[in-house]
């Protein structure tokens, strides 16, 4: 599937005590940034619903200043459900500190839901397959 990219200058308003991006304001963008892959490949952003966030692991801190790199992907369709994963890689520093997994619904507009009729595209790159079989893997 197509891989969704987008990036965030880190300002003040980011950061934590400790002057770091802050842990909350990461998980909004992670979030944003799956929805993106989600709404992209459904063509509606209005059948979309955050079902779960399976996880995000942070390696390092981001730091005032960096532009930091998005990217989103889906690695797994059901009937009604789209797994992305995300990674959120430093610019400057060039690491990727934070990746992670998010599973969205399609609905309908009483909240029902809805098959997207989306199917996995082929794909014979490594990372995407090892992403793909993580992603079976969630719960």
């Amino acid at each position: 599937m197509e891989i969704y990219t987008s990036h965030k200058l880190i300002t003040y308003e980011y950061l934590n005590h400790h002057g770091t991006l802050f842990a909350a304001k990461t998980a909004e963008l992670f979030v944003e940034a799956g929805f993106t892959a989600a709404a992209m490949a459904v063509k509606d952003p209005d059948k979309i619903v955050l079902v779960k966030v399976h996880g995000m692991s942070f390696t390092k801190p981001i730091k005032k200043g960096d532009v930091i790199i998005l990217k989103s992907q889906i690695v797994k369709v059901g009937v009604t459900s789209l797994t992305a994963y995300i990674s959120i890689t430093s610019g400057k520093e060039g690491y990727t500190p934070v990746t992670g997994f998010i599973t969205f619904v399609t609905t309908d507009e009483q909240g029902q839901k809805i098959p997207h009729g989306l199917v996995l595209d082929e794909t014979k790159d490594e990372a995407e397959l090892k992403l793909r079989e993580i992603a079976k893997t969630l719960k």
